[in-house]
């Protein structure tokens, strides 16, 4: 279960990362029931909220 449940944040986060599908959407591709329970798996395993991990990642490539 546990390899599962990261190979499914994994797959969030490159969501998150190329592409602009609203949170719930991606929550709802890798398999999470609900928002925020997919909110705090992901803080849990990347140690920032997904919505953090996104604005930062705009944030790194605008600056670029």
């Amino acid at each position: 279960r546990v390899f599962l449940n990261r190979r499914r944040l994994e797959e969030a986060r490159q969501l998150l990362q190329t592409s602009r599908v609203p949170l719930a959407e991606i929550a709802r591709q890798t398999g999470f029931s609900d928002l925020p329970h997919f909110n705090r798996a992901f803080k849990a395993e990347f140690q920032t909220p997904p919505e953090t991990y996104r604005r930062n990642l705009r944030q790194e490539i605008s600056v670029i």
